[in-house]
């Protein structure tokens, strides 16, 4: 169970960590093809913390983006380790 935990939780964070850096790529970059935020809160729910990130000092958006990979990585995790709960209390 932990190791669900862990390697969900990793894909998470990776998960954040790519669409973070897509977010600051496309502000950064007028005129480039925009993803749906509507995808991007589906895919890392805690993104909504980084509009925290607009006025903040860096060590504020440092600690904001960590905090968003680290709440994705949770989430995911988690959310593995109840699918294979359930997944294993419905098998034969």
């Amino acid at each position: 169970m932990l190791k669900t935990f862990l390697s969900f939780g990793l894909i998470g964070i990776l998960v954040a960590a790519g669409l973070t850096a897509y977010s600051y790529h496309i502000n950064r970059t007028p005129g480039l093809a925009l993803m749906s935020p509507a995808m991007l809160l589906i895919m890392c729910p805690p993104s909504i913390f980084l509009v925290a990130t607009e006025h903040a000092s860096v060590s504020g958006q440092v600690f904001i983006i960590a905090l968003t990979l680290v709440a994705n990585g949770v989430i995911y995790g988690v959310g593995a380790m109840l699918a294979r709960r359930l997944l294993e209390k419905t098998a034969p």
